[in-house]
């Protein structure tokens, strides 16, 4: 791999049920594993088998993402909240 070849990309990370996912948004790839070192080295993986392929789109770089938490009402009864769990 030449160094002009690497790229930085946006990953998310979160803990569904038992195994952490890595989603890199930009091109729409998501990899798991147990840890997030394990999911985040998957996704690597996953990325750069993707890019091997010559007719894969290169997303263009917008520079560092800010990513925001925040709180909502969802006003959900406590039946349909049992059932996103």
């Amino acid at each position: 791999m030449k160094e002009s070849d690497v790229d930085v990309m946006t990953v998310i990370s979160s803990r569904e049920e038992k195994y952490y996912v890595a989603l890199a948004p930009d091109v729409d790839i998501a990899s798991q594993g147990e840890t997030i070192e394990e999911a985040t080295a998957n996704l690597k993986e996953a990325l750069e088998l993707y890019f091997e392929d010559g007719d894969a789109i290169r997303p263009p770089h917008s520079g560092r993402p800010i990513i925001t938490l925040i709180e909502a009402s969802l006003n959900m009864s406590p039946r349909e909240n049992y059932k996103q769990m």
